[in-house]
């Protein structure tokens, strides 16, 4: 080949030459970039993120319980804070908040149900009424209403001398917990069938003697229409992934 088409060739070739390399690295990069193509946006308190359309729940939040009984919300969690508590009554479409801490002592028969301030007496399911002695009153602790079917014998101090009575409390009786002394203010009775056999307690002094403060199991909400009970219900759940986030 004469030395002027070998020159012209090395002169094509040099300036083709960053042309192919372009190319190679093109196509080496292509792979690179499907894989770090931008993802959809992750799950954000308030957002609609699963396929049932609620908020993921943390770990924490596993036992949570809502459920749903005319115009009211049950919240059911173990732990559950009670600053959660004052978070959902301000809600719009909330009305009332009642909060409850359930407690379950291995060392006592019956649960003892801490009632907070301004909430109806309620055992499992069922509301019970006051029939004997006196409600709980603004700032009082250390008092009780046992229901009807609480052992009295099964409480230091609670066996009355009367055997006619040995088996019931009585209003301004007095009996221990856990070496805290309580004074029975008044007794309860459930609807037919109810369950009776529990002590109803102040909130703070079932929060004391347990060592639960600032602890609640329960809290029964009151939406101002039965058509906003599931969006009220999502934003609980919000509330609480943030609260345990």
């Amino acid at each position: 080949m004469p030395e002027t088409a070998k020159c012209s060739v090395i002169k094509l070739g040099l300036l083709l030459w960053p042309l192919l390399l372009a190319g190679l690295v093109f196509s080496a990069c292509s792979p690179a970039q499907d894989a770090l193509a931008t993802p959809s946006p992750g799950p954000t308190a308030g957002s609609a993120t699963t396929a049932s359309g609620a908020t993921p729940l943390p770990a924490q939040l596993e036992e949570l319980e809502i459920s749903s009984k005319g115009a009211v919300l049950r919240v059911s969690l173990k732990g559950l804070p009670e600053t959660v508590a004052d978070l959902v009554r301000s809600l719009d479409s909330v009305t009332i908040v009642e909060k409850y801490l359930i407690v379950l002592s291995p060392n006592y028969p019956d649960p003892f149900i801490g009632v907070g301030p301004g909430s109806i007496y309620r055992v499992e399911d069922s509301v019970v009424s006051l029939v004997a002695g006196e409600d709980f009153q603004s700032g009082e602790q250390r008092v009780a209403i046992p229901g009807f079917g609480v052992n009295s014998s099964s409480y230091s101090g609670g066996a009355m001398s009367n055997a006619a009575m040995a088996h019931r409390f009585m209003a301004g009786q007095s009996f221990e917990v856990d070496g805290t002394r309580l004074r029975v203010v008044g007794l309860f009775r459930a609807p037919s069938g109810g369950p009776e056999n529990a002590i109803l307690l102040p909130l703070t002094t079932a929060q004391e003697i347990f060592d639960l403060h600032g602890e609640l199991t329960d809290i029964f909400v009151t939406v101002d229409s039965k058509d906003k009970l599931e969006s009220v219900a999502a934003e609980i759940r919000n509330i609480l992934v943030v609260a345990y986030r």
